[in-house]
């Protein structure tokens, strides 16, 4: 549930005088998202957000969001003793209208910078992955002490606090999913391109907090490699980190949680004294492409097409990619960027770049009349982008199907086909097509309501935007 400053102003004075702080003046949103709102805040000596969460308005039950607000709370004050984790300066509870569990929920922590946006302007290093690594690993440890599993390890969950010297820290926020483990029953769940092998197929944890040093290690992938993320731990390591590091990021994303570091405590040791480069990556063309896709799910698809086009320029074909695909997002209207936008992507289809492939029919389908034969010519590049292990393709061709859209014949029996194996590379977009169904009612799905209330647990909050966040990581 979005709201304006306007709609908050009236509760935000009451906070005010019962907290006794007429000085303190409430910014512009900044942001929102499932559950929240989140404003600029100042008392006129630091710069703060104010996070405002309601209970009503969102996919959750009134009374089951403020469960998830209670439980974010009180993670985050027994965690505040660690300085790399965001502290909760203040918790503020206002009843709209108690009867229905109707409240507003105020988090007021400091004003930090998010990692993707110190990225887009410092770059990637081998000093500041392992500088990350260690903090956040110290952040990960104090969890483990107070018995907390964070499940949402990830890049926009990390945010940098700048030393005296300037020189940054790096601090773990964004505890809205996380669980006190030992009272968790049953096999532990989770939703995205991070999440580790055991919580995706629902398989209990016996006790580990490994599953967050995999999506740890997931995050360390797509801020140094061009890959998707749920095929890192099947890749390397850019080769000129050190050894020390290069085992580390491995490790991390074991498959098999017996084979990962079971303790974020032995990661810090292992990193503690070692000697790393402050250069940035430059000399790579990929090395552009993680600063690319930060700055478009940061939504600034300028510093995204500038970024992508210097790499684009040097010969990276993830970099082609994005350009391609920040072009057309860019300037859809205008024919001539939108031709050089489809000349790009059908050189790298031709290549047999099959995620090419599929932006290259997205957006050939998009400003053709469907019915024609150029529509059935990018139709059938879809189909053959999907048939290769295009994830994005496979979402997308096989909701066709299922439907009968784009001028498809329905095909329920491969349309499934297709979802399913997006599914089980935990596409968010697929999961949430799966769920809408679910909710829907749609009697050509047999699932238990138990899977329903799972993924209504677990995609509470996932809307159009994290969908695109998900498509720009495809890329």
């Amino acid at each position: 549930m979005q709201l304006t400053p306007a709609e908050l102003l009236p509760v935000f004075e009451q906070y005010k005088r019962e907290r006794r702080l007429p000085g303190l003046k409430l910014g512009e949103s900044i942001g929102f998202g499932g559950f929240s709102t989140v404003f600029d805040l100042t008392d006129g000596k630091r710069s703060l957000v104010l996070k405002v969460i309601s209970s009503v308005g969102t996919i959750a039950k009134p009374e089951k969001a403020i469960q998830y607000v209670h439980s974010e709370r009180d993670t985050m004050l027994k965690c505040r003793g660690c300085e790399h984790i965001m502290p909760l300066l203040d918790f503020y509870e206002y009843p709209v209208n108690a009867a229905e569990n109707n409240y507003l929920f105020f988090f007021v922590m400091p004003k930090l910078t998010v990692l993707t946006e110190h990225i887009k302007s410092k770059g990637v290093s081998e000093k500041l992955i392992v500088d990350v690594t260690r903090d956040i690993c110290k952040a990960l440890d104090y969890c483990e002490q107070q018995k907390i599993l964070h499940r949402d390890i990830k890049h926009s969950n990390i945010y940098v606090r700048y030393g005296a010297d300037n020189e940054p820290g790096f601090v773990l926020g964004d505890f809205g999913v996380a669980r006190d483990l030992p009272a968790l029953n049953g096999p532990v769940t989770g939703i995205g391109s991070f999440i580790a092998p055991e919580v995706h197929m629902g398989r209990p944890l016996y006790g580990r907090y490994n599953s967050d040093l995999y999506s740890l290690g997931m995050t360390l992938f797509f801020l140094t490699t061009t890959d998707y993320a749920a095929e890192a731990f099947k890749k390397n390591p850019p080769a000129e980190f050190s050894p020390t590091l290069r085992r580390v990021m491995i490790r991390c994303v074991e498959p098999d949680p017996a084979l990962r570091y079971q303790h974020a405590r032995e990661i810090v040791d292992e990193l503690d004294g070692v000697t790393v480069s402050s250069v940035k990556r430059a000399e790579n063309p990929d090395a552009t492409v993680p600063m690319c896709k930060c700055a478009l799910i940061d939504k600034d698809p300028g510093k995204a097409l500038e970024l992508a086009r210097a790499g684009h320029d040097a010969g990276s074909a993830v970099c082609s990619r994005l350009y391609a695909y920040t072009l057309f997002s860019l300037y859809r209207s205008d024919r001539d960027k939108t031709a050089e936008a489809l000349h790009i992507l059908r050189g790298l289809a031709a290549a047999n770049d099959e995620t090419a492939r599929c932006l290259y029919a997205l957006i050939g389908l998009d400003i053709t009349p469907q019915g024609t034969a150029e529509a059935a010519e990018y139709l059938r590049q879809m189909a053959f982008s999907a048939e290769s292990g295009c994830v994005i393709a496979q979402y997308y061709y096989g909701r066709w199907l299922f439907d009968g859209q784009m001028g498809l014949r329905a095909d329920e029996q491969r349309g499934m086909d297709l979802l399913i194996r997006s599914v089980k590379q935990n596409f968010p977009p697929a999961l949430l097509y799966l769920k809408t169904r679910l909710e829907s009612h749609d009697d050509r799905f047999q699932f238990s309501q138990e899977t329903v209330d799972l993924l209504n647990t677990e995609l509470n909050g996932f809307n159009k935007t994290k969908i695109a966040e998900a498509i720009v990581m495809a890329i």
